[in-house]
């Protein structure tokens, strides 16, 4: 194998595709820093699995495409590919490919992460690259690369760790690497061999659990098939019987129906002839009417004649009357009449007189004319003088009048606004009583609030509380009843199991023919001398049954008798019974010496075998002639090791089931599967107590599942109350801050109202003021014109005087 070319592109300072050659000759590759020779050998790692950045000399593995420069953008893919001379054959061999030629392997890496590795151009995996190069010393880690500082850490290097590179170099890397992998996939065949005989275990115990359900089922399924059966033979009786009936109930409704139709006729002649009386009834009916109407317009017309004859009766009395009042009337008016005449006769008398009179003062009128007329003049002027007087009284008066009117008007608007004052002050003092009262009111709602809000929120945070404890009460719950739910299953499982072991108990399962009908007829009371069976009889704990089985190695099969002389006597029974099922062995107990006490610990063993067992004093010395010199033991090495100490005296039985007899026969393995009589019991008498337990345990379960219920009840009923309380407290509060929102409500405006009645109060302080000064300066004004209406007075009196003397002058004239 030669390296003959890398080939870059996009990888680091590599932006264009660049491919080194590696001819004959080419030992090192020369040039100035920076120039990228450490970028080539951080291509081979690369190419060759590296996946450390920090080994590339970068951050993170995108570092390895080119990142761009100024003048040119960043590359989107890093590719590396190294090409090798496969003279040999040997990678193509590793291929599988069966060829020679060149192999050439490249690396690639995406700016969005993702990777891939290639062999001649074909997707692979790093695994298939790093197996095609073991035992080259060809790889990221291998030998052929060796960075600065690396020669000194191999000298230095322990022997461990050198001997992983001369192991690469002798080329038996790849087999160790091999090896290691297929030490790895035998420890997990084991593993899963180990969990696979768990599960065949348990899938067999499930197995008989199973075929017994399925025995149930099949005998469910014949008589589900029979239950139908006779389902169907009764539904067909059913159904012949409903047919009949039907057959008479229908003979019954046709009768009927015969019936019914000659009623139905008789009906229809009924019905017409009800038709036809309906019509005669109709007729007579409208005569009737007609009739009637006829009657009640006659009667009418009679009540009209008789009502106006009555009101024509009554008129003529009226006229009657009238005629009577009028006569007499006339008769007064014709003597009033009479009457007046005279008086107009006495009047035209006395007419005449005046007339005469009139005649004579009218000749005696004209030698008055002249004093008349100066009187006249002089009376004209006294009266022109005194209505000068009068106007300038009465003008007096008047202003005397409306000053009275202003003094009134003054007075009544000064009682008007004492009384508005009274009242406006009895208004501020209600005011402020209702003030006091409403800040009263208002500081005790206050303090029912805060008390209200008080008991809310302690009833809230009770509410909160018992939600919180009803939550853990409901999970407590849940989670009782998933552990109840697990203990019935756990509990029907065993008792599921222990019905399986029961059964396969009675029908003997795993014991030999000859047994079975020896048992067999044992039950059904033959052979009375016949115990039972020696594995019958043992008791042990389930971690022990199965070492004890293998110890006993058959021997639980055999039957115990009571006497052999029994034994004898009933052979030829036995044998007929046995006939074509082998044999048995008996074993008679009047034979067998008396139970020896526990000896010893033997050291070295674990304990005695009839130590790990319980049964009868009766069965005791069978129990002790099969198990009396078994020792039980870890491991065969021991049980050897205590028999060449003691040889020939015990025998010995592993934990494994293992056997190693007193005479050097040694059975290795466990052995063929035993009766399983005495793992049955054993696992029988730990069911029935797992079942007790579980049976107490699931009481325990219900009560405290009940009591926990009883609890929920009793919180329910505790968050109701709660719930109420907080309703009506959340519902008081409201009314209390309703309440109190009106009452700051009419505080305010009793307190807006305060200041504007006292505004108002002094502006009638004022009022009433201006109107006490107005009356007092009306009441001067007053008396002032009151003076002067006097003074007029006496002065109309003189003119007054000089007037009636001017009167009786012209009256004498």
């Amino acid at each position: 194998m030669k390296l003959k070319s890398l080939t870059l592109s996009g990888f680091k300072s590599f932006a264009d595709k660049t491919t080194f050659v590696f001819d004959e000759g080419v030992t090192c590759v020369v040039g100035p820093n920076g120039c990228g020779k450490s970028n080539v050998i951080d291509a081979f790692k690369w190419v060759l699995g590296e996946q450390s950045a920090k080994s590339l000399r970068g951050g993170e593995m995108l570092d390895v495409i080119f990142n761009g420069t100024a003048q040119r953008r960043s590359a989107g893919l890093a590719e590396v590919a190294l090409s090798f001379e496969d003279a040999s054959g040997a990678l193509a061999a590793s291929l599988g490919e069966g060829r020679d030629g060149t192999i050439t392997i490249a690396r690639r890496l995406f700016r969005s992460g993702e990777s891939e590795y290639l062999i001649n151009k074909q997707v692979c995996r790093l695994k298939d690259i790093r197996e095609m190069f073991m035992d080259t010393g060809v790889g990221a880690n291998a030998y052929s690369l060796i960075e600065q500082g690396k020669v000194e850490t191999f000298l230095q290097a322990s022997a461990v760790e050198r001997r992983a590179v001369f192991d690469e170099a002798a080329g038996i890397s790849k087999y160790k690497a091999r090896k290691r992998e297929a030490i790895r996939r035998l420890e997990r065949v084991e593993q899963n061999l180990l969990r696979l005989s768990d599960i065949l275990a348990e899938v067999q115990k499930r197995l008989r659990s199973i075929k017994y359900q399925a025995g149930k089922a099949r005998s469910y399924q014949a008589h589900s098939a029979r239950l139908k059966e006779l389902r169907s033979l009764f539904s067909l009786a059913e159904y012949h019987r409903l047919s009949s009936h039907r057959r008479e109930l229908q003979a019954a409704t046709d009768a009927l129906t015969d019936a019914l139709v000659e009623i139905s006729t008789r009906i229809d002649r009924l019905e017409t002839s009800r038709t036809g009386a309906e019509t005669e009834i109709a007729d007579l009916e409208q005569r009737a009417r007609a009739l009637e109407a006829r009657l009640a317009e006659v009667t009418a017309q009679i009540e009209t004649c008789c009502q106006r004859a009555e009101m024509l009766e009554g008129r003529a009395r009226e006229l009657a009357d009238a005629i009577a009042t009028d006569s007499a009337r006339l008769d007064q008016l014709d003597a009033k009449l009479q009457t007046n005449r005279a008086e107009i006769q006495t009047h035209r008398d006395q007419l005449q007189a005046v007339v005469d009179q009139l005649e004579e003062l009218s000749q005696r009128e004209g030698s008055f004319h002249q004093r008349i007329a100066q009187g006249a003049e002089s009376l004209r002027r006294l009266q022109t003088q005194l209505e000068d007087e009068k106007n300038g009284t009465i003008d007096l008066l008047r202003r005397t009048a409306q000053l009275h009117n202003e003094i009134n008007s003054y007075s009544l608007r000064r009682d008007s606004l004492h009384t508005q004052r009274q009242r406006l002050t009895g208004r501020a003092e209600e005011v402020e009583r209702a003030l006091e009262a409403l800040l009263a009111r208002r500081a005790g709602v206050e303090g029912k609030l805060e008390d209200v809000r008080a008991v809310l929120a302690d009833s809230q945070s009770r509410l909160d509380a018992a939600h919180r404890q009803a939550q853990q009460l409901q999970q407590d719950d849940a989670g009782l009843a998933a552990e109840i739910s697990q203990a019935q299953q756990d509990h029907s499982g065993m008792l599921s199991r222990q019905a399986v072991l029961e059964e396969m108990q009675q029908r003997f399962e795993g014991v030999g023919e000859g047994v079975r009908r020896v048992l067999a007829a044992v039950r059904e009371g033959q052979l009375p001398f016949v115990r039972g069976m020696l594995g019958q009889f043992i008791e042990a704990d389930v971690e022990h049954a199965k070492v004890i089985e293998a110890a006993l190695a058959g021997a639980e099969q055999r039957l115990l008798a009571d006497r052999l002389d029994d034994v004898l006597q009933s052979a030829d029974n036995l044998r007929q019974l046995l006939a074509g099922a082998g044999g048995v062995e008996l074993i008679p107990l009047d034979l067998l010496p008396a139970a020896q006490a526990a000896g010893e610990p033997v050291h070295g063993a674990l304990a005695r075998a009839c130590d790990w067992l319980r049964c009868e004093p009766a069965v005791a010395p069978a129990v002790q002639a099969a198990l009396g010199t078994t020792l039980v033991v870890e491991s065969l090495a021991r049980a050897l090791e205590i028999a060449r100490r003691e040889p020939g005296r015990w025998r010995f039985v592993t934990l494994q089931g293992e056997l190693l007899e007193s005479d050097g026969r040694v059975r290795i393995g466990a052995g063929r599967p035993a009766a399983g009589v005495i793992s049955r019991r054993s696992e029988l008498a730990e069911l029935a107590r797992r079942l007790g337990e579980s049976r107490t345990r699931l009481d325990a379960l219900e009560a405290r599942r009940e009591e926990l219920r009883a609890r929920r009840a009793h919180l329910e009923e505790v968050l109701q109350a709660l719930r109420t309380a907080v309703y009506e407290a959340n519902t008081e509060r409201v009314e209390h801050e309703s309440l109190l929102e009106r009452l700051n409500e009419q505080l305010a405006e009793l307190q807006r109202e305060g200041p504007l009645l006292a505004e108002e109060v002094r502006q009638l302080a004022e009022e009433i003021e201006l109107a006490v000064h107005g009356e007092r300066q009306a009441k001067e004004k007053a008396a002032e014109l009151e003076e002067l209406h006097r003074q007029r007075e006496s002065q109309i009196a003189r003119l007054g005087e000089a007037l009636a003397e001017a009167d009786r002058g012209q009256e004498d004239l």
